[in-house]
């Protein structure tokens, strides 16, 4: 989920393992973070066995609309602010979650790596 930038409500986030909010987190030069966590987390968002079907659902809490790009794998939007998308859906390796929606994906973990 990303947030930071320009949201609305409080901001709490996770910089080098320690908790900040507000004018501490905007002192950092950070600006955005992916599940509360700015820059990178330290454990993997998910782990999957060879060959499985991941369903992985985005949610923008900003203003802004955020490009968002899976390594190694291409996927489908099967899913977009809360409509199913047409089955002749083609295959992508980014996709746009726009401002305050929620946008859900498919793949098969097939290219295993961290």
């Amino acid at each position: 989920m990303p947030s930071g930038g320009a949201i609305s409500g409080p901001l709490e986030i996770v910089f080098e393992g320690k908790k900040l909010s507000g004018k501490e987190f905007q002192e950092t030069g950070q600006l955005w973070s992916f599940n509360g966590v700015a820059n990178l987390a330290e454990e993997p968002l998910f782990r999957a066995e060879r060959g499985e079907t991941i369903i992985v659902e985005t949610v923008n809490n900003t203003v802004f609309a955020h490009a968002m790009h899976v390594h190694g794998h291409h996927f489908r939007v099967i899913e977009r602010g809360g409509s199913d998308i047409d089955e002749r859906r083609p295959w992508r390796d980014t996709f746009l979650v726009g401002p305050n929606q929620t946008t859900k994906i498919a793949f098969v973990a097939d290219n295993p790596g961290k």
